[in-house]
């Protein structure tokens, strides 16, 4: 495993924690494409709180598990990460969280708006949409069908669980 890749994982976590953008129990993902390979390395703990480089596991954008420990509940979220990159090969992160604010949005199925011009500047100039809903490690919950538009924004909100942002490398 390349160690300074594992690295950028974690410290990528860390700054989502620090930015508050985060449930209090710290859950969510973080993962970063390999640069000129087809895999990606993704945080498999618990919680982006603290989370140890040696809780980062290497993952073919297939959903292979390649190197590390992965536990079920963690390779449910594998398959959202391997989708969005799948559908964006200039995609080179991708962050799941559980930010309290955005995910009651989420919940009562309302999109946000573009109330600010950083949203706009980001490519959010209609605001985050909110996908359909699908159970944890559904098909519906990777790529629903039924709603594609949101699919093409950099960031969508998931009824099941929170937002989701996109990043170019």
């Amino acid at each position: 495993m390349d160690k300074d890749l594992a690295g950028q994982v974690v410290d990528i976590a860390q700054r989502v924690v620090a930015s508050g953008a985060i449930s209090a129990n710290g859950h969510g993902n973080v993962s970063v494409r390999v640069p000129g390979a087809q895999e990606m390395y993704f945080t498999a703990g618990p919680s982006l709180r603290g989370h140890p480089v040696s809780a980062v596991v290497r993952v073919g954008l297939d959903g292979t598990l390649l190197e590390g420990e992965l536990p079920p509940i963690q390779g449910a979220v594998v398959a959202m990460h391997t989708a969005m990159y799948a559908d964006h090969e200039d995609v080179g992160c991708v962050i799941h969280t559980h930010s309290p604010y955005a995910t009651a949005y989420a919940v009562a199925r309302r999109p946000i708006g573009c109330w600010v011009e950083a949203l706009a500047m980001f490519g959010l100039p209609d605001g985050v949409p909110v996908a359909g809903y699908g159970p944890r490690g559904s098909a519906e919950a990777r790529r629903p069908a039924s709603t594609p538009a949101p699919w093409a924004a950099p960031s969508r909100s998931l009824p099941s669980s929170g937002p989701r942002r996109c990043s170019a490398p």
